[in-house]
């Protein structure tokens, strides 16, 4: 199991116990609030690391609930 594999069952077992019964749309929903912190944060000349972090937790978390690693996929994307 690689680190990012792992990174991503722990985000997986933190989001089920912190946000239960928070359906899987809700992580895109949280997802796209992020994403527009990224920009918003950018047009203002601000720094973006943490809100990075909350995107890369969330895509993660969405890949655990989905039952695909995340690293995989974006090895098979990289290759394309």
């Amino acid at each position: 199991m690689s680190d990012m594999d792992r990174l991503q069952a722990s985000i997986g077992t933190w989001a089920e116990a912190t946000f239960v019964d928070r359906p899987t749309i809700g992580i895109v929903v949280h997802m796209r609030r992020e994403v527009e912190e990224i920009s918003r944060a950018l047009w203002a000349g601000k720094s973006i690391p943490e809100e990075v972090a909350d995107v890369l937790i969330l895509c993660l978390n969405l890949a655990d609930r989905e039952g695909f690693s995340a690293r995989e996929a974006v090895e098979a994307k990289m290759l394309k």
